[in-house]
């Protein structure tokens, strides 16, 4: 689990203690910095063209000034090979490294130029430099330790050249200084500032997704639960079927459509023969077991656009969509003889089931459901009176 201590920041190097954060942070970031570094290698490569082709013009070409032309073509060629790594293989870049290479070879080629240019200070050079260490500082991104240890020892080296080959009065040397210590103070300062304030805003980032997902996580929970209760609460709690009042729901849509579409509706009404005598002669827990086996052998025998479900005690119901009352005898006659195949094992051996069927079909004068289920009710009352056991149809006559 992550905790703020994970995003606690080094104050000297701008970045996460935690090394895993900060390699997250590199991996994250580089992918949208990427465009960014590949026109900054660019830029580079091109400011470095620029510079050699000037000192190609200014200098003679000889075996001192070889080593600058080598170091500038060599600035030229991994401005244009690193601006194609970042942007195919950023995270290369993530490193730190490749900047820092691009930054101290160009440093190394401008005090060579410095010191094959007559060997004296002269303000455009001051002004070059300074441009150099404010780009190494705001203009290509870098990691702020690596930044600083780039251009505070170039800022030092260049104070001693400048030294060393100038005969400057004071006052011309602390006009070359203060810009200089004010630039890496200034430099440094809004470096770290970036890197911090980039850090700190991709840890509130991660932290508001983790949030985000965390809430989205507990809706989808929470409506998951409330799918279960609401299930729950139309299921029937031993069978496992629809309870009486989901089955009516589902019966009177059902109805709508077929009245809509003129299509055939049927449904059929099981009622257990005998159960009374089973919770006499078996107990109530064999009660509850036959109930739960006749949900399992209804729930596996009807197709998947039938709906079942049990309307109380040892009644149950089936509303068949598409199905004529012909087809709707035929599906009735086949669960009348599953259930004669059907036993269950009690204490007292095995016990055998009949079932009465009733079946129906809606017809045009029904109001609805309700109508077709009365007429199913009557003809499985006419099922039990001639000696149960058996499936019987209500008419289909519109007059009676």
């Amino acid at each position: 689990m992550t905790t703020k201590n994970n995003y606690s920041l080094s104050s000297w190097k701008a970045q996460f203690l935690d090394p895993k954060t900060e390699s997250s942070y590199r991996h994250e970031t580089v992918q949208t910095a990427r465009y960014y570094h590949t026109y900054a290698f660019i830029l580079v490569a091109l400011y470095f063209f620029l510079y050699s082709t000037f000192d190609f013009f200014t200098l003679n070409i000889n075996n001192i000034s070889l080593p600058l032309f080598a170091i500038e073509s060599s600035l030229i060629f991994l401005g244009l090979i690193f601006s194609v790594v970042s942007r195919y293989n950023p995270i290369f870049i993530s490193s730190g490294w490749p900047i820092t290479l691009i930054e101290i070879l160009g440093f190394i080629s401008f005090f060579f130029s410095l010191l094959l240019h007559s060997g004296r200070w002269i303000p455009p050079s001051e002004i070059n430099f300074i441009f150099m260490v404010i780009s190494v500082y705001l203009f290509l991104p870098n990691l702020f330790s690596l930044t600083v240890l780039t251009a505070i020892p170039a800022s030092l080296i260049f104070a001693i050249i400048t030294l060393g080959y100038s005969r400057l009065s004071f006052p011309n040397l602390f006009m070359i200084g203060l810009p200089l210590l004010s630039i890496n103070l200034l430099g440094a300062l809004s470096a770290r500032t970036k890197n911090i304030q980039k850090r700190n805003d991709w840890a509130n980032l991660v932290s508001q997704k983790k949030v985000h997902t965390q809430l989205l996580q507990e809706i989808s929970i929470r409506r998951q639960l409330e799918e279960r209760l609401r299930q729950i609460a139309r299921l029937d709690a031993l069978s496992g079927l629809n309870n009486r009042n989901a089955f009516l729901d589902f019966a009177n849509m059902e109805f709508q459509r077929a009245r809509r579409y003129a299509d055939p509706l049927s449904l059929m009404i099981l009622d257990v023969d005998f159960f009374k005598r089973i919770n006499d002669n078996y107990g109530h827990a064999t009660g509850d077991e036959v109930i739960k086996k006749i949900g399992q052998l209804l729930s596996h025998a009807i197709r998947n656009i039938d709906i079942a479900g049990r309307l109380g005690g040892e009644e149950f119901v089936i509303l068949l969509p598409h199905a004529p009352i012909e087809a709707a005898y035929e599906v009735a006659e086949r669960l009348r003889l599953a259930f004669r195949d059907l036993h269950i094992e009690t204490h007292k051996g095995p016990l055998f089931l009949t079932v009465s069927i009733g079946i129906a079909q809606c017809l045009q004068k029904d109001i609805g459901i309700e109508a077709t289920l009365s007429r199913a009710d009557k003809a499985l009352y006419l099922a039990k009176e001639s000696g149960r056991n058996q499936a019987i149809a209500a008419s289909t006559d519109e007059a009676e």
